[in-house]
């Protein structure tokens, strides 16, 4: 018994200063129980004496009150240990867009229909860069989108083919609004016919179409250039001049077309330019010859056109016109005549 308590002494004094008063406070009750009187055996049965008062326990000096802690778990070695902190509890709003709503449609005229595809919108900053061009903010294909953007002021154009508009839009903080937009759109179909009234094929022909407005030296702006007949061009209303190609020289057709808001006007330009073949020969009526070089210049001088090929043709204007056969060191010519609507060939031949 005694063998113990040494033991559990030796344990608990590692413990330091409060485990030493522990170790007191074991050494007095022992010390309690020798002076007690121990037991007898009377017949065979074991009599106790009566229990001793308990002994009157005195704090030894200099030491402190037992105090025993509740077990936690071992710190590493040059850790510390932090207080936690309890972040009072944020409110989580919902989210919502501030930036305000703008719906925008595009009309025909003042008064006419929207426009229900093929509207191209465009939005641009209000000032220009410092190459003096507004940056392209974004770039909307819908007919009638609602668009979210920040407050302030926006360049937006509608763009319907060739008719287009351009407005300053400002939007405000917390306002949704729609923007309708008058193109005062109209449209033209161009087709091109012969002088006997048989359809030129569309791959024989095209259109410019140039504004009415002319520069200080007479010039138009060309606004389309290409145009396929019979496909429908849409513009803004107006006056606009259109020049009808055939062929690759210089037969061309002029007309001046007004555009009404809200129409579609076809228009056909007869074609008078005649189709000549050139033809380098030993004598009338014989083979072309190959390898020839060529040049059809107007009765003024004017080159009109360059070919090479034993058979070159081209679409030319009535009028009086020089054809030039150039092969090797030798260079003859040819005057002739084209009469409106003709098909032909001219002849140069080798003397």
């Amino acid at each position: 018994m005694h063998g113990s308590r040494r033991v559990l002494w030796a344990r608990w004094s590692r413990g330091g200063t409060s485990l030493l008063a522990a170790g007191a406070l074991l050494s007095a009750v022992d010390l309690a129980q020798a002076q007690s009187p121990q037991p007898t055996t009377t017949w065979g049965i074991q009599v106790s004496p009566p229990p001793a008062p308990p002994p009157k326990l005195e704090a030894a000096p200099n030491t402190q009150p037992l105090v025993i802690a509740p077990r936690s778990a071992p710190r590493a070695p040059n850790s510390t240990t932090l207080p936690r902190t309890v972040e009072p509890s944020r409110k989580v709003e919902p989210k919502t867009s501030r930036q305000p709503q703008i719906q925008l449609q595009a009309l025909v005229t003042e008064n006419g229909a929207p426009i229900d595809q093929g509207i191209v919108w465009r939005i641009y900053e209000p000032a220009p860069g410092s190459d003096g061009r507004h940056k392209l903010i974004q770039t909307v294909k819908e007919s009638t989108p609602t668009l979210k953007l920040a407050p302030g002021s926006y360049l937006i154009n509608a763009a319907y083919g060739r008719a287009n508009v351009t407005r300053l839009v400002v939007v405000k903080p917390g306002e949704a609004h729609q923007e309708s937009f008058v193109l005062n759109v109209g449209g033209i179909r161009l087709t091109a016919t012969l002088a006997s009234g048989e359809t030129i094929s569309e791959t024989a022909v095209r259109y410019d179409v140039y504004g009415d407005a002319r520069d200080q030296l007479g010039n138009r702006t060309r606004i389309l250039s290409g145009i396929k007949p019979g496909l429908i061009v849409r513009l803004n209303s107006g006056l606009y001049h259109v020049v009808s190609t055939y062929g690759d020289a210089n037969a061309t057709e002029r007309a001046d077309v007004t555009v009404e808001a809200g129409k579609l006007t076809d228009v056909k330009v007869k074609h008078l330019g005649a189709r000549i073949t050139l033809k380098l020969v030993a004598r009338r009526g014989g083979e072309a010859i190959a390898d020839v070089r060529w040049q059809v210049l107007t009765d003024k001088g004017a080159l009109v056109r360059e070919s090479s090929g034993a058979l070159p043709i081209h679409i030319l204007q009535p009028g009086n016109y020089t054809a030039i056969a150039m092969q090797g060191e030798r260079k003859l010519s040819q005057a002739f005549t084209v009469e409106p609507g003709e098909t032909r060939q001219v002849e140069v031949i080798i003397p």
